[in-house]
């Protein structure tokens, strides 16, 4: 029995998903970690209050690049082994022109319209200068996104771990010097997220320098149209996402003040280490796995196995994260300690939710992606009302868990239809 699973161990090592996903996960355990650990640094440096100031800011940051990316680096993600071979170089160029062309305006409008109303939108106290780095931080993320995608696609797991231990390492440096040497609080915090992104530029562009020289990109209505449609609906989805995982900053902004976003932030944060570190490599991961067998026709997932190891696990990996914090945080943010274990169950049903939508992406059924989300969101919003008023801070980690798993249990059932779809079109095409 134990050879037979060390023989089933040494095989599982040397097969290219596993490699991958560990080398995926390296690279995101280092990048992912340096905001990690520098959470003791950031909470000795700043207080509740700043850091929940940090945090509404981060919720612009989001917002605003997820609106002017479009949905692009998603769309090329789907598309790219649609094109031809020799077509997928300009493919990438009309991808980056379209995001000058039409996102560069955009995203022009909406700094007018944040700074109009900058009252709504703006944490009182905020120095316009920290603003304006964040959103200068939010528009250039859009090139950082692209060029992470190509190198996945690529199967480039190597360089995508060097490439993030590079930015890593670099963001450690520029925190410290920023915030504890020239002690400039929260502006450095963007200040050097800005820097970091910009020079993480300089390797693709060098690396790829005569062909840059050479840019230019096919102002082609059709395509510009289609891509923006398809990419659009990808978008609603992702502000969906945003605002089931970050519009509760601003509930509690509003029932309970800028010190418990701190609280909450510092919470989510911990819990949050666990997307990067496992749920994004593992993603890929089993998408470059599963995604040949969809395409054979082959849609049975074991979901119910999976479900039950992925719940099991994350509910320990909540367990020993809680002494973690404790031990790593400033004791004026303890009362986080106890959100940490809904928010990482929360994070488990999110996980299976992407599981579950993965069959509806081979689909391009984009509608019930989004309709599945979109429900989940406008749940975290009625959620967080209800339960902030009546159960304080832990009704905003409570509304996260039950509104993913809504959306798990809503997965479910699309993801069911769309395979019965699927298999009935195999079985014809193949009689």
């Amino acid at each position: 029995m134990l050879e037979k699973a060390r023989d089933f161990f040494q095989r599982s090592l040397k097969s290219e998903p596993v490699q991958n996903f560990l080398v995926y996960g390296l690279g995101a355990l280092f990048l992912k970690g340096v905001s990690f650990f520098l959470l003791p640094f950031y909470t000795k440096f700043l207080s509740p209050s700043e850091y929940g100031q940090v945090e509404l800011i981060n919720t612009l940051v989001v917002f605003v690049s997820t609106l002017v990316a479009l949905g692009l680096p998603s769309y090329m993600f789907m598309e790219y082994f649609q094109v031809k071979e020799e077509g997928r170089s300009q493919f990438l160029k009309d991808i980056v022109g379209i995001y000058l062309l039409v996102s560069t305006p955009f995203f022009l409008v909406l700094i007018i319209i944040l700074f109009l109303f900058s009252r709504i939108f703006i944490p009182v106290g905020v120095k316009p200068l920290t603003i304006n780095i964040a959103m200068a931080y939010a528009y250039i993320l859009f090139f950082q996104s692209l060029y992470v995608n190509i190198l996945i696609i690529l199967k480039k797991a190597k360089t995508v771990t060097l490439y993030r231990v590079i930015i890593g390492a670099g963001t450690i440096l520029a925190n410290i010097y920023l915030i504890y040497i020239l002690r400039i609080g929260i502006t450095g915090v963007f200040l050097s997220l800005l820097v970091l992104t910009f020079i993480s530029f300089l390797y693709p562009i060098l690396s790829n320098w005569e062909e840059i020289r050479q840019f230019s990109f096919n102002i082609n209505p059709k395509f510009i149209r289609s891509t923006l449609k398809i990419g659009s609906i990808l978008m609603v989805g992702y502000l969906a996402y945003f605002g089931l995982n970050f519009v509760d900053r601003w509930f509690i902004l509003y029932f309970l003040g800028e010190e418990k976003v701190g609280i909450y932030s510092l919470a989510f944060k911990f819990s949050s280490v666990l997307e990067a570190l496992l749920i994004s490599p593992a993603l890929s991961v089993y998408s470059v796995y599963i995604y040949p067998k969809f395409a054979k026709g082959q849609f049975d997932q074991k979901i119910i196995l999976l479900s039950t190891g992925v719940l099991t696990v994350f509910f320990v990996l909540g367990l020993i994260i809680q002494p973690i914090a404790r031990f790593m945080i400033n004791p004026k943010f303890y009362e986080s300690l106890g959100l940490i274990i809904p928010l990482v169950m929360g994070y488990a049903f999110y996980f299976l939710s992407q599981i579950n939508s993965l069959v509806i992406l081979f689909s391009k059924d984009s509608r019930k992606l989004l309709v599945n989300i979109s429900l989940a969101f406008l749940a975290n919003i009625s959620l967080n009302y209800f339960f902030l008023k009546y159960l304080s801070l832990n009704g905003a980690a409570y509304a996260f868990l039950f509104s993913n798993f809504l959306w798990f249990l809503i997965s479910i059932f699309q993801s069911n239809l769309v395979k019965r779809k699927l298999a009935i079109n195999n079985t014809l095409n193949h009689s």
